[in-house]
């Protein structure tokens, strides 16, 4: 059975956790300029996961435009990248005013959809404006990951070719449930947004097994076929279908 988790923070593991997960395929983001590189350089060591670059909306400041220009010239000279994110809006817990927040994710914007690039996306408290900058610069294939947004935008992300990413939050968040009620298999992702703790669970990549059992029981489908959507899904969020 595949195991995918579209959504982690690798770089933020010690080395030796890291092999913990090897038997996971997962979708490595970053959330600056150094962490973009850690990402990159992890990649050739372990060759389960699939390095993304970009700038966290939380931490966009005066200097952004700086680390956005080295992150370009970076993407220019690696061939490992296969993404760019964690990159969107945060109008909520993001202390960047939102004119530049809008500013900064249209140009990554911009660069996934002129490097046919697949995009994950942070957008909490902030779905629809995520939405409408990606559609409108072209971006080819978009993930909002932790999808707690408005169950009428999910429509639109299918309509899009769009996908959303479920966490191990689901299994106590009852709005983040019942989105796994209402979207469509065939825009379901799995991940762990990990390492990161939430209302005490532990979030990393050993509970994307805990995901595909409620996907199962939620969508009355078995855990096999429950999994082998993902893995579908992930090879059309990643432009391999």
């Amino acid at each position: 059975m595949k195991l995918i988790d579209a959504h982690c923070h690798f770089h933020a593991y010690q080395e030796e956790e890291c092999r913990k997960f090897k038997y996971i395929t997962i979708v490595a983001v970053s959330d600056d300029y150094k962490s973009s590189i850690k990402t990159c350089e992890l990649s050739k060591k372990f060759k389960n996961i699939n390095p993304f670059i970009g700038i966290h909306p939380w931490n966009i400041n005066n200097l952004v435009d700086e680390e956005l220009r080295l992150l370009k010239e970076f993407l220019e000279n690696q061939r490992c990248i296969a993404g760019i994110g964690e990159v969107g809006l945060d109008f909520k817990f993001s202390k960047a005013p939102i004119y530049l927040q809008l500013k900064i994710y249209e140009k990554f914007c911009k660069i996934a959809a002129e490097k046919n690039l697949p995009l994950n996306v942070h957008s909490y408290s902030a779905w629809k404006e995520a939405m409408i900058y990606a559609t409108r610069n072209d971006v080819p294939s978009v993930l909002f990951h932790w999808y707690n947004g408005p169950e009428g935008l999910l429509k639109e992300i299918k309509d899009n070719g769009y996908f959303i990413s479920i966490n191990p939050a689901c299994a106590i968040q009852s709005k983040h449930r019942n989105i796994v009620e209402k979207a469509s298999e065939d825009i379901i992702l799995t991940e762990s947004d990990g390492p990161y703790v939430y209302r005490n669970i532990h979030l990393n990549s050993s509970k994307i097994i805990q995901i595909l059992e409620i996907i199962s029981k939620v969508k009355k489908i078995s855990l096999e076929d429950a999994s082998q959507i993902v893995a579908t899904n992930y090879d059309r969020y990643m432009m391999r279908l």
